[in-house]
């Protein structure tokens, strides 16, 4: 059985990939950005300060007001499917543990195109999906994980298959 440590070391392992994914996605796309500008007046007691952000006269502040870039799911799922892929291996998984991981890896699959469809649509068209679409892609996903759970990962009558 594997020691909190292994578990510790494998997810500081993925933080690390994540962290050099998101790195070369920002260099290698770096006009990959949504066009959303998150501006705003905020009180000065509610804010951590600094970022470049202006100061005005009755106390509030204006952060600066800098397009959000779009790749930390690039950076993120790459990660997440090496750190389980990786975890499952050193813990000698069987082939009901494989098949587990395979249908949450796929839901994740899942869940990022939506996510990345939004995104390109940000990129090319100036807005996002539709509420109702990102929606309608979302509950998709989620029925496919749980069809795929109905039917490939045998009943038990306990809460806790063996």
């Amino acid at each position: 059985m594997p020691t909190p440590l292994f578990f510790l070391v494998a997810l500081g392992t993925a933080f690390v990939v994540s962290l050099l994914v998101c790195g070369l996605a920002l260099s290698f796309f770096p006009h990959f950005r949504s066009g959303e500008r998150k501006e705003g007046v905020f009180r000065s007691d509610q804010s951590l300060g600094g970022s470049g952000a202006l100061t005005l006269p009755n106390g509030k502040r204006s952060p600066s007001a800098n397009e959000l870039p779009l790749v930390g799911s690039r950076g993120m799922l790459p990660a997440m499917v090496l750190a389980g892929g990786f975890t499952g291996y050193l813990m000698n998984f069987d082939q009901q543990q494989w098949l587990l991981l395979a249908i949450l890896g796929a839901g994740l699959v899942g869940f990022w195109l939506v996510g990345f469809v939004d995104d390109w649509q940000k990129v090319h068209r100036g807005h996002g999906m539709r509420e109702i679409a990102k929606f309608v892609g979302v509950a998709l996903v989620a029925v496919g994980v749980a069809v795929a759970f109905l039917f490939f990962v045998p009943h038990t009558p306990s809460a806790y298959a063996p």
